[in-house]
């Protein structure tokens, strides 16, 4: 099953290699494909990985012509997804290695309900900071409001709007909306920064990892019809 999913990232990659080499890249797909897995798992990079029980979605197209037709969106009906600690925290390292950040050393770890994001961030001294927070969403978003802060005396806002500014960094460009920061909560959208897109019933946080779990949106019961009176 991993390697299925390697097998869809490189799809990703060829047809923009072939455009480089003047070679006619494959026609782009005419419609969505579907993957219905009752368990299984997949790896983006080494020690980073997903567990997924089951996983029922789309790869849809993210344009109408190439190249931007080879990438895919996942768009999710059903699935449960977890994901390690050190999963979390490896995927983090990677994207520091590749940005300018000053954040370093960063580590994610989730207890019961709450999770927790230590590390350092380089400005003009090295400042240790230490948040935490419950683990909630909105349908849309991993949200962490927090509660709890430690970093060498600085004000609690302007250590999330650095930690802010800095997570943002980390994937490229600070228009991406993938990390945000609302007054003393942070939300991560999977949906920009892994184009994973559907609506989270539950995020959970437990002292082995964090667990989304994405289903069909929930509405409001409609009310009861009144009885006629006697």
């Amino acid at each position: 099953m991993r390697a299925f999913f390697l097998l869809l990232g490189a799809f990703a990659v060829i047809p923009a290699t072939l455009l480089a080499q003047g070679q006619q890249p494959p026609q782009c797909p005419r419609t969505s494909s579907r993957i219905n897995l009752q368990s299984g798992s997949f790896s983006t990079q080494p020690g980073v990985t997903f567990d997924l029980h089951p996983f029922v979605a789309h790869l849809v197209p993210m344009a109408r012509t190439a190249p931007g037709c080879y990438q895919a969106l996942t768009v999710v009906q059903h699935a449960r997804i977890f994901t390690s600690n050190g999963s979390l925290t490896a995927l983090f390292a990677a994207k520091l290695k590749q940005s300018d950040s000053k954040l370093h050393d960063l580590k994610i770890v989730n207890g019961d309900g709450v999770v927790s994001l230590s590390g350092t961030m380089r400005e003009l001294v090295p400042v240790h900071f230490h948040v935490e927070g419950p683990v909630s969403t909105d349908g849309t978003a991993i949200r962490v409001d927090v509660t709890s802060i430690n970093a060498d005396g600085i004000p609690i806002k302007l250590v999330l709007e650095t930690l802010g500014k800095h997570l943002n960094s980390l994937f490229g460009s600070i228009a991406v909306p993938g990390i945000v920061i609302e007054g003393n909560a942070m939300l991560f959208r999977p949906e920009y920064l892994a184009h994973l897109k559907g609506h989270i019933l539950s995020a959970v946080s437990t002292p082995a990892g964090l667990t989304l779990t994405y289903g069909p949106e929930l509405t409001a019961a409609a009310p009861a019809p009144s009885l006629p009176r006697p």
